[in-house]
């Protein structure tokens, strides 16, 4: 049999068919043996009722997702392609100031925000300084440590280069993308190669620098901040933000507000590790 096409108008050709509507993105390692769960629709309430951890890929809206007790559940933003902030009571803001939509997460073990983004963890609204947080972005490891009646709460998060710590002793440990690091008081920070930018809590913090350009905003000389490398101090000049600190390999940090004389006046603010 012979099926005659019909004769396009103007001797234009006929339109191609439509593509096939897109499938979202599968993840490629379910590290835990997970089920896949995928939200479909906006302001969903997803409970894990069995004892199989799940990874579910994230919707728009405001859902409440609890992963159930197997404690190694995941919730993936990645498909939404905006930026995510984690909040503190396990919130995650979808988008600019919650935009596209506002999730409550309960037992969740893993929260992965879309590459490129700019996804914040902010555990600034703490205000106790007994309370601190750990984040090391190599391992993807983050606890919050000393909670009142819980103690220590540990989750892992991927693609989080922004963390907000809390008023007390934070400790940070950057990998080699651009990280953003605040902390309290006696904070610790450990940087990669990226372009890092990093504050304090203004007194007894230490910055180990590991070979980028950094710019630390608020380094304390009279605080008794200090900078240790493993790489050898070059020189310290001025610029228009601040002392900047040369170091072999070509890594530099720059201290906003703080004059190269100032830095060179006091014998303890470096140390060659």
């Amino acid at each position: 049999m012979t099926i005659h096409q019909p004769t396009p108008r103007h001797g234009l050709p006929p339109a191609p068919p439509l593509p096939p509507p897109a499938q979202p993105s599968i993840p490629i390692n379910l590290l835990y043996g997970e089920q896949l769960i995928t939200l479909t629709s906006a302001d969903q309430t997803y409970t894990n009722t069995g004892t199989t951890p799940v990874y579910v890929l994230a919707n728009t809206g405001s859902d409440t997702i609890n992963g159930g007790t197997s404690d190694l559940s995941t919730v993936d933003y990645s498909n939404l392609n905006v930026g995510v902030t984690l909040l503190p009571d396990g919130v995650v803001d979808k988008g600019l100031n919650g935009a596209s939509g506002v999730d409550t997460l309960t037992d969740i073990k893993s929260i992965v925000g879309a590459a490129g983004q700019t996804n914040i963890v902010d555990a600034s609204s703490i205000t106790s300084n007994t309370i601190s947080l750990s984040a090391n972005l190599v391992t993807h490891a983050l606890s919050v440590n000393n909670i009142p009646g819980l103690g220590s709460l540990s989750f892992n998060v991927y693609n989080f280069e922004t963390i907000n710590g809390t008023p007390g002793a934070d400790t940070f440990v950057g990998d080699n993308r651009n990280d953003t690091f605040t902390g309290g008081a006696g904070s610790s920070f450990t940087t990669g190669t990226g372009h890092n930018i990093l504050t304090g809590g203004g007194a007894n913090d230490v910055f180990t620098f590991g070979g980028g350009h950094d710019t630390i905003t608020n380094f304390n000389i009279a605080g008794g901040d200090v900078i240790s490398s493993a790489h050898a101090l070059l020189r310290v000049t001025d610029s228009a933000m601040g002392a900047q600190l040369g170091f072999a390999g070509g890594g530099m940090i720059t201290l906003t507000g703080v004059t190269a004389a100032r830095f060179n006046s006091v014998t303890t603010d470096f140390k060659h590790s």
